[in-house]
């Protein structure tokens, strides 16, 4: 009798063993951290076709992790007050914005950035229209109104050997992530009541080369519930046996 209840026990603690280490799975394959490019990105405005916010997330720019000066299709440039080119929109725009979306849902714990990097007279500072202090929005909403904090996106090189840099996160359980853009390295201050200070030469842009994001997947709950229903099955199998 003590025989067959301490069979009994171990059987029992077995198939905790059995769940406790599925749920142990679960949080290993939940807590790997990746890196990745979101699966689109759609912005306010953008001053030509060959300036498009989907360049920020497809590599067009890169050449291993260093991004060319070249704007034309390799970096996105909101309209601001100039002309549009072939294919712009949105003239004229005093908030500039870029959203992304994730893909899927995700804890965000860091971003790599390649701020704007255009350099097209050889020696000029237009890099300075590079995004500044960014209002973070991001939630499950493609049109994201939870904030996530303001960032400051440190400013490019405007060399083509600019390799980017990293910046902090803590976002959790997002899939869209806006940027509202506050100001840029050349003294433009954006805003939903209009623009103020001097920017490269009154055009009041910015824009962006490049982005990465780091982070983990959040589980569906579908996949839990596949889960717990593998998990306990193994523990019928092994009370029977």
């Amino acid at each position: 009798m003590l025989r067959g209840q301490h069979v009994g026990m171990t059987g029992r603690v077995a198939g905790c063993a059995l769940v406790a280490g599925a749920a142990i799975a679960l949080g290993a394959t939940s807590a790997s951290a990746v890196t990745f490019a979101p699966v689109s990105a759609s912005a306010s405005s953008q001053y030509a076709s060959e300036r498009s916010p989907s360049f920020t997330i497809d590599g067009s720019g890169l050449t291993s992790n260093a991004h060319t000066v070249n704007s034309q299709n390799a970096m996105w440039t909101s309209v601001g007050h100039l002309s549009p080119g072939s294919g712009g929109f949105g003239s004229p725009e005093d908030s500039p914005s870029i959203t992304f979306d994730l893909g899927a849902n995700y804890n965000l714990t860091s971003m790599h950035v390649w701020n704007y990097n255009e350099n097209f007279q050889g020696g000029d500072t237009f890099h300075n229209v590079g995004m500044k202090n960014v209002q973070l929005l991001a939630d499950l909403n493609p049109t994201p109104t939870t904030s996530g904090g303001q960032v400051q996106i440190p400013n490019a090189t405007g060399l083509g050997t600019y390799a980017g840099d990293d910046v902090a996160l803590s976002l959790n359980n997002v899939r869209y992530v806006k940027f509202q853009v506050l100001d840029n390295y050349d003294g433009a201050v954006f805003g939903a009541g209009g623009h103020t200070g001097t920017n490269w030469p009154g055009y009041y842009i910015t824009g962006l080369s490049e982005i990465r994001f780091t982070g983990t997947a959040v589980p569906e709950p579908a996949s839990l519930g596949v889960l717990g229903v593998a998990a306990l099955g193994m523990l019928a199998r092994r009370r029977r046996a």
